[in-house]
């Protein structure tokens, strides 16, 4: 982990009937997050115990980065497919790292 950079977890949580189509809209933005120039790290898991739950855990040069990232072509056409998807609001949370 590193020192100021800015962390997210980002948790969404699928429709039942559509885990596989959220889990795949997912995985289709790595390669475009990666290479944003204010990508540090970008993973995505998926909860054993629900499988409808997803969370991006994250790591952004600062906030202006992260602001970048959501404006970018393949997370805009991504969120424009979520109310489809989801079964909730999208869950952003923001740390700063300690140790």
């Amino acid at each position: 982990m590193a020192e100021g950079h800015l962390h997210t977890l980002v948790t969404l949580r699928a429709q039942p009937d559509r885990v596989e189509e959220l889990r795949e809209t997912l995985l289709g933005l790595f390669e475009a997050t990666r290479a944003e120039p204010g990508s540090v790290s970008y993973h995505l898991w998926q909860n054993r115990e629900d499988p409808t739950e997803f969370t991006f855990v994250e790591a952004w040069r600062d906030e202006d980065a992260l602001a970048a990232h959501f404006e970018t072509d393949h997370i805009q056409e991504a969120l424009t497919r979520m109310p489809d998807l989801l079964a909730a609001d999208m869950e952003l949370r923001q740390y700063d790292f300690l140790a």
